[in-house]
């Protein structure tokens, strides 16, 4: 597990989340994660044909005390537990990006979080996610305000 220095992290981030079952106190990298999905405005275009290919539904996780995305998955399937193994795949495993990619920064986030915490959207209160956070060691909460935190869709909704 890896932990990133707090003095560049956004001060929109809470370092309390309330959740259904207990408060956090956030006070470190990989202790909690947000996960979301949202749908952006935007389309993609068939690069060879032109032709209007959909709009992508985007899975995030972020950690919530520094900010940093851990992991996404993108695509045209309605978000569902196969779409979050995904995101949770990438955010957990660590991440190799050779030079094409140009990265200013690497990112050396990654491994089990303490927490997850989501919305009460049904993908997240399926068994199956129930059973990964057992599997993998982390624990899943539920936002206690789902309405007042909406971290993950500001960030993909922004204009």
């Amino acid at each position: 597990m890896h932990q990133l220095n707090n003095e560049h992290s956004p001060e929109y981030l809470h370092t309390i989340i309330q959740t259904t079952e207990v408060i956090l106190e956030v006070t470190r990298s990989n202790q909690v994660w947000h996960i979301d999905h949202a749908m952006p405005n935007i389309l993609l275009i068939d690069e060879d044909d032109k032709r209007v290919v959909g709009r992508p539904y985007i899975t995030l996780l972020i950690d919530s005390y520094s900010g940093c995305i851990t992991g996404s998955n993108s695509g045209f399937e309605a978000p569902g537990s196969h779409e979050i193994a995904l995101a949770l795949r990438h955010a957990i495993l660590p991440k190799h990006y050779g030079v094409e990619y140009e990265l200013q920064q690497t990112s050396e986030i990654c491994g089990i979080p303490e927490y997850i915490v989501t919305d009460r959207a049904e993908e997240f209160k399926s068994e199956r996610l129930k059973e990964v956070s057992l599997e993998l060691g982390f624990i899943l909460r539920l936002r206690a305000f789902p309405q007042a935190d909406g971290l993950i869709e500001s960030i993909i909704l922004q204009n």
